[in-house]
Parts: C-alpha cells; sequence; structure tokens
C-alpha cells in the first residue's frame, strides 16, 4: 500500500503541484527594479547560507571542499520553499510579483547547486584497479563486481563490471 501512495505521489501529485505552482509565477511585468530587486534576494539568500554554513563546517574541523560542498547543498530549497510560497501567495502574506521573484529564486538556487558541485568535486575517471575499492554490502570484494572507487578519499566514483555470482 505505502509503495501505491508513494507512486501516486512522485508521478502524480508532485508533478501537478507544480504545474499550479508555476501557473502563478507572472513575470511579464517584470522591469529594471524588479530584476535589481531579484539580484539582491539571490544575492543575500545564497551568499548568506553559503557563507553561514561554511563558516559552521570549518568551525566543526571540515576541510574546505567537504565544507563548500555542503554549503552548496544547503542552498538548494526547491520543493520546501515552494510550498511556503504558495502558501504564503494564499494567505496573502506575498503579492503576485514578489511570488514570482521568489519563485524564480527557489528555481535558480537548486539549479545552481549540480553545477556548483561539479566545480568543487570534478568527476574523475578511475581506470580499473587503481585507489582504493569498498565492495557493496554483502559482498566479499573477489571477482568482478560493482566497487566505489576513487584516488583521493574524498573523491567518490562509480566504476561499474559485471558482478558474477
Amino acid at each position: 500500500m505505502r509503495d501505491r501512495i508513494s507512486s501516486l505521489n512522485d508521478f502524480l501529485l508532485l508533478p501537478m503541484f507544480f504545474i499550479v505552482a508555476g501557473l502563478k509565477v507572472d513575470l511579464s511585468g517584470m522591469n529594471g527594479t524588479d530584476l535589481l530587486q531579484l539580484g539582491l534576494i539571490l544575492t543575500v539568500a545564497v551568499g548568506g547560507k553559503f557563507v553561514g554554513a561554511f563558516v559552521v563546517a570549518r568551525a566543526a574541523g571540515m576541510q574546505n571542499r567537504p565544507a563548500s560542498a555542503l554549503a552548496v547543498l544547503i542552498n538548494t530549497r526547491g520543493l520546501t520553499e515552494l510550498i511556503i510560497l504558495t502558501v504564503g501567495l494564499q494567505l496573502g502574506a506575498l503579492d503576485g510579483k514578489l511570488y514570482s521573484v521568489m519563485v524564480v529564486m527557489a528555481l535558480v538556487t537548486t539549479a545552481m547547486a549540480g553545477p556548483l558541485l561539479q566545480l568543487i568535486y570534478p568527476l574523475r575517471s578511475v581506470p580499473p584497479g587503481t585507489g582504493p575499492a569498498v565492495p557493496p554490502a554483502g559482498r566479499t570484494g573477489g571477482g568482478q563486481e560493482t566497487f566505489l572507487t576513487g584516488p583521493e578519499p574524498d573523491n567518490v566514483n562509480s566504476q561499474k563490471a559485471p558482478i558474477r555470482e
């Protein structure tokens, strides 16, 4: 039963929510002042969360790269923000223009996470047999199996090979 409800949520309800939230966005009336407001909101939202998360992560002893990755991931706010913005619009706390600007901010901050993580942790090819290998749960590591490999402890790549039973 739980799988059926989850499937209903994933394939029907969640996309419908995004469609309804997106239909309320109107960027056609944006002028230069509104674009400046969007830029300011993006700068404060991204900068505040990034700096705050980075500083706390460094104070907790994390190295620069993992602290930067954590700060980037904290900036993703898509679904949660859209729910809060939709409720705010329905309650009259936000007007249509501010709602639209904030939805764009939620989309931009969520969409930028992937490319920024690629800058922090670029993908690398790892030749078979090099670097540490961690066998999947329940495997001994013998034979050709799928392992997580990487030349450095902070880099995780997937090397796929046929699995022998």
